[in-house]
């Protein structure tokens, strides 16, 4: 049996003949000869603080031949690791909303941090720095043309943040933040993807010709589709400001099991706190971005719809094709033009091929020739 980091053996051990299960245990030297070989260890995975290296385990015989089948590795480890979020992290948004919905007592607020483990085992964790300063107040977020579930669809998600800066002793919301070079950041994310947007307020309001002012990250979303415009914008009335955001969700988001929406201001002194709206967890999908077809059916001149027991066509006449495209699972939305390819088949062959979808239904004009089932 033979050990190497890197290429480089750093153990070769020799094994009685195999003739049950065996369990192989690694002396103290080889033990230090292991942990020395990975505390120098290149192209390490995982965490900063909690690196991870390759081992490369060879069991073989110059003298026999067979099959040798390794049940595991077990190798246990204490390890110490630090992790540092900053204001825009997702774990930092989620509690910066949750202080702003838990009521004090006696001057403090608690909130549950769960922790949710691969494996068993054990995990303490310890808070050694934690800063904070004066916030605006979030106030209320609204967002339509979504009820639980974010699909790429037709609709336009409009979202209205409102936030009140009178606890920061501001009368003027408006004027502060832009003359303060105060930020406006939307946060999009699930536990797989994500997507941020900040821009300056003075910046305000942003048109898809403007949208370059603003830093962007992750998957980007659409601001300008089918001839229409999408916008970021504010409103301000006395020491209340709300921020506008008008976009479209992007496709090439993949399924996500639920996500999280937030807005928030950032001062040049730090974060501020900000408003959210969860999507999907139970039953329902945060992100659902897979086409399904939900019902077609043949609609002749003369106005008379094709049924199950009566699917016949008339020789020579005009018939429009209508298809419901939604998407899998959910009741909301439907796909924007050029997102799916719908084919219509005839007895295997292809008859028409359409790119262009109106809202739910998609007709497709055709002459029937002759008289035949429709499968």
């Amino acid at each position: 049996m033979a050990m190497s980091v890197n290429g480089q053996d750093i153990l070769n051990r020799g094994l009685s003949n195999l003739q049950d299960l065996e369990v192989v245990s690694l002396t103290q030297t080889e033990l230090t000869s292991l942990n020395t070989a990975l505390g120098t260890a290149s192209n390490t995975v995982g965490l900063p603080s909690l690196e991870m290296a390759n081992l490369q385990i060879r069991i073989g015989s110059s003298l026999s031949s067979g099959d040798v089948l390794l049940g595991g590795v077990f190798g246990p480890y204490n390890s110490e690791m630090t992790l540092s979020f900053n204001a825009v992290h997702p774990l930092v948004i989620g509690l910066n909303d949750a202080l702003s919905s838990v009521v004090a007592v006696q001057g403090q607020k608690e909130i549950a941090l769960p922790v949710r483990m691969d494996g068993t085992g054990a995990i303490s964790l310890t808070v050694t720095d934690l800063q904070t300063q004066a916030s605006v107040e979030p106030v209320s977020f609204v967002v339509e043309n979504v009820s639980n579930t974010l699909v790429p669809s037709n609709d336009w998600i409009e979202t209205a943040a409102t936030f009140d800066f009178a606890g920061i002793g501001v009368s003027d919301a408006l004027t502060h933040a832009e003359q303060s070079s105060w930020d406006v950041e939307l946060n999009l994310f699930g536990p797989s993807q994500q997507t941020n947007i900040r821009c300056p307020v003075n910046a305000l309001p942003i048109t898809p010709v403007s949208i370059s002012s603003c830093t962007t990250s992750g998957i980007p979303l659409i601001w300008f589709d089918d001839g229409e415009s999408g916008s970021i914008g504010a409103t301000s009335a006395g020491s209340f400001l709300e921020i506008q955001h008008r976009f479209k969700f992007p496709d090439s988001w993949d399924d996500e099991p639920s996500a999280v929406m937030a807005v928030n201001f950032l001062a040049p002194t730090g974060p501020m706190l900000p408003v959210s709206a969860s999507f999907g967890l139970g039953n329902d999908q945060g992100v659902e971005n897979d086409i399904s077809l939900e019902s077609w059916s043949v609609l002749s001149s003369n106005g008379i719809r094709s049924t199950p027991t009566h699917h016949y066509l008339r020789a020579g006449d005009f018939i429009n094709i209508e298809v419901v495209l939604g998407f899998e699972g959910v009741d909301e939305g439907s796909p924007r033009t050029g997102q799916a390819l719908v084919r219509f088949m005839v007895d295997g062959d292809g008859i028409r091929y359409d790119l262009f979808i109106l809202r739910r239904r998609r007709a497709v004009p055709l002459q029937h020739s002759n008289r035949k089932n429709l499968n």
